[in-house]
């Protein structure tokens, strides 16, 4: 809990892309989004991570709208990536706030 605490933002991306690869395992186990079983949970569990995981889901869709609605090759991996980098930049912003806040230089 004390790495949490110490780096949320990191924590929070890390946790968003180990969601992602469990929900493409069950994407991959199930028969599709209305097979009535590991498919529908894995589709339902893909909508939730495009709400918790909202920094990595807007930037793929920001990449789709970038090339009129198509993927580019390693498309979820510039997404994860560039969701990754907010995320370090928002925790570069907050180590900074903290020290600032302690009154350290």
């Amino acid at each position: 809990m004390r790495l949490i605490r110490q780096y949320p933002f990191l924590s929070y991306a890390a946790f968003s892309v180990l969601f992602l690869l469990a929900v493409a395992l069950l994407e991959r186990a199930g028969s599709g989004y209305d097979d009535g079983g590991i498919g529908g949970v894995a589709f339902l569990l893909s909508m939730l991570w495009s709400v918790i995981a909202f920094p990595f889901y807007l930037s793929s869709e920001l990449l789709f709208s970038l090339n009129d609605g198509k993927g580019v090759p390693g498309h979820m991996f510039i997404a994860l990536a560039a969701g990754t980098t907010l995320c370090m930049l928002a925790e570069i912003g907050l180590h900074k706030w903290r020290r600032w806040r302690s009154g350290a230089a």
